[in-house]
């Protein structure tokens, strides 16, 4: 609930960039252009944190004991990778919108299309709200995960929970020293 309540929030504030790049901000709210994207950069990236704890606290409560640091380090490389695709699909969709800025006086002509884009990015980013029945547990944050939740796929490293408390116990025990030959 609170993923999808966020992820929503998110989509809201996200919305002010659509009305900015109609101008809604000053033909009907009065508002300037700079306290208008100010304001909006600052709850964007609040909701965007905001949005981002319910996924780390999930993935906290599904890692194996002792692995938080690995798999805290592969939601950062996702978050990378996913923000480079990103930027590469924002090019994309500038260009089939025919959005070409050089920087030169008098093309506002080019920004015509600027609220196609921006109202794409919103969609986007509430599409992955459609999946949270499907991939994220109906449980509170403060609840331990039942096991059975906690599936161990065949051919994995650790198939069984026997088999995870094994290896867990196998990794605290010290290593013998190597001896040279």
């Amino acid at each position: 609930t609170i993923f999808v309540l966020t992820t929503l929030l998110y989509v809201f504030i996200n919305l002010g960039n659509v009305s900015y790049c109609l101008r809604w901000n000053v033909t009907y709210l009065g508002i300037p252009d700079g306290i208008y994207v100010l304001a909006v950069r600052a709850f964007d990236g609040l909701i965007g944190q905001l949005n981002l704890m319910p996924s780390i606290l999930l993935v906290s409560h599904l890692c194996p004991k002792g692995r938080e640091a690995t798999i805290y380090s592969l939601i950062a490389a996702n978050l990378a990778l996913g923000s480079a695709i990103g930027k590469y699909n924002g090019a994309l969709v500038l260009n089939l919108l025919s959005i070409h800025p050089k920087g030169n006086p008098s093309e506002s002509s080019q920004f015509d299309n600027l609220w196609i884009a921006a109202l794409i990015a919103v969609v986007s980013n509430a599409t992955h709200v459609l999946a949270v029945p499907f991939l994220v547990p109906d449980a509170r944050p403060d609840e331990t995960l039942p096991e059975e939740m906690l599936v161990h796929h065949k051919g994995s490293m650790v198939e069984s929970p026997k088999a995870h408390a094994e290896l867990a116990k196998a990794h605290e025990q010290p290593l013998e020293p190597a001896t040279r030959k």
